[in-house]
Parts: structure tokens; sequence; C-alpha cells
């Protein structure tokens, strides 16, 4: 299957398949009972839409000048263990700021652009403020002590002998931030497409 086929094919799928596609990647996948992987699913995509709509504005930069948020937008590439970041947030009792690296954000904004017709391409700064939107919904579980991956059964990681250990999903907490920046930015697609898209450009 060719890199045009399989982007169509990414395409065609729906929030809940990429969703729940996402979801398969965390650590602990395999230890969610099959019957319940679509409530987590569900659950999480739905707590993202509602915090979105329950957001007294609907513009990202207005919504982190009210509560603090510095925006730094750094030139570099974001890099952490290897692994390429956009953006990142960082919390402390002194300040609250996100990082947007700008080079990161312009490589997928531009590799972007093969899958979409030209009246269906996403801008820059479309792309640039669903990455925002996605690290200001990391804020609001901070803020609000409502960290979606525990708001959600924990599944059990080891078991002997009748002691068991358990962990939450963090990737919980990932699905629903997609859906909270395609809620408030009212975009088209999951954000979550977009990383597929990107990741068959490289």
């Amino acid at each position: 299957m060719d890199k045009g086929e399989q982007g169509r094919k990414f395409l065609a799928m729906s929030d809940y398949d990429l969703a729940h596609e996402q979801l398969t990647r965390d650590l602990f996948y395999q230890k969610v009972p099959p019957e319940q992987a679509e409530q987590y699913v569900c659950t999480a995509l739905k707590i993202g839409a509602d915090v979105a709509k329950a957001c007294p504005s609907k513009d990202i930069y207005e919504l982190c000048a009210d509560n603090n948020i510095r925006v730094e937008k750094l030139s570099a590439k974001g890099k952490y263990f290897g692994v390429r970041m956009r953006a990142e947030i960082h919390m402390s009792d002194e300040e609250t700021k996100i990082l947007l690296y700008w080079q990161s954000i312009e490589d997928i904004t531009q590799s972007l652009q093969d899958f979409f017709p030209d009246d269906q391409r996403m801008s820059l700064d479309t792309i640039l403020k669903m990455h925002l939107a996605h690290e200001f919904f990391h804020y609001i579980e901070q803020r609000d002590s409502m960290r979606v991956n525990e708001m959600l059964p924990k599944v059990v990681t080891f078991s002997f002998l009748g002691f068991k250990r358990r962990a939450t999903i963090l990737t919980l907490s990932e699905v629903a931030a997609h859906s909270f920046s395609k809620e408030l930015l009212q975009l088209p697609h999951y954000p979550y497409l977009y990383d597929k898209l990107y990741a068959l450009s490289l």
C-alpha cells in the first residue's frame, strides 16, 4: 500500500477509531479488559469535548491570557529522548508556560499539505492553535484536579497470590486533550490523524 492509499485510509477513520488506535499504543493497553475498551475511549472523548464546550471563550490565546499562561514560541525543534516534540507545558508555583517549537510545527504543517486538496489544507496558525489547545487541556486537568486517566478504572498490571498492582491508562488523557482541541477549534478531524499522516511523510 503506497503512502497516498494509506493516507486515504487514515482519512476515512472515525474519531472513535483513531482514538481507539491511539489507546492501543499505551504501555498497559493489553491489560484493559476488552469489554471496557469502548467505555474508556468514548468517556475520554466526551470529557475532552465537554470541557471545550464549557470554556468561556473559543479563542485559545484569550484562554491562556485569562489563566496567566505565558505562550513562548521557540525557533528550535523540541526533542526529548530522541522524540520530536511540537509543544509542552511547564507548570510551577511561579509560572505556567506553554512552549511551542516553531520548526517542528512548521514541519508537520508542510508535510500535511500533500494529503489535502488546496481548499482543505490547514494553515500554520491553525496547527499552532491545535497544539496550544492540547497543552491548555493538560493545564485544566492540573488546575481542576481532573486528570482523565484517574477518572476511569485502573487496570491490573500484576497479580500474584491475591496481591494486585494497578495503574491508570495515561493515554486516556491524551485522547481527551485531542478531543478538546477538535471541539474548541472546530477542527475537521481528530488531531491524532495529523500525527499519523505526518509519520507517513517521514
